[in-house]
């Protein structure tokens, strides 16, 4: 499964999900994308190389599912680098839920703790949505495109991994 996000200035970002390497957490995404919960969601922090979105759309309520990274004893094969979409988590067991990031850069802190279930095919157009936002000195999200819409769609053959 792939998806096409487009931001409200025109930006479109396409994930190439993997749900071989993190079935669990690409069915929630879709899942939650069908629901609507990303309609209009804002980046709500860039800090450290790492922007994170919220969910806008708090009526449709996200459920928690158990994450796929190593604190709940699944081995995520994939490498936490530039441009991989991860799945945002609390600090305690089973606490996968609807908010997301993707890293903007290298960032092997996050390796292993979070559940990686895509990454990003075109680092230009991320460049691009970078450069857009501008935060204050907290990494707070002070402006920036908003997610107008996420579409998915069957996945093309992508180097390493097999849908």
């Amino acid at each position: 499964l792939d998806a096409n996000v487009t931001f409200s200035d025109g930006t479109v970002l396409h994930f190439n999900l993997y749900g071989n390497d993190a079935p669990k957490t690409v069915d929630h995404f879709k899942s939650l994308i069908t629901k609507g919960y990303f309609k209009n969601a804002p980046a709500h922090t860039f800090l450290n190389g790492i922007l994170y979105f919220d969910a806008n759309n708090a009526d449709s309520g996200s459920p928690v599912i158990t994450g796929e990274f190593s604190s709940d004893g699944f081995k995520n094969k994939i490498k936490a680098g530039e441009g991989v979409i991860c799945l945002a988590k609390d600090p305690n067991k089973d606490s996968g839920y609807g908010h997301f990031f993707i890293v903007t850069e290298n960032s092997p802190k996050i390796e292993g703790d979070y559940t990686v279930f895509g990454k990003i095919s075109d680092m230009t157009a991320l460049d691009k949505l970078v450069d857009s936002i501008k935060v204050d000195e907290d990494g707070k999200v002070i402006d920036a495109p908003t997610i107008s819409s996420i579409n998915t769609h069957a996945a093309h053959d992508h180097e390493g991994h097999s849908h």
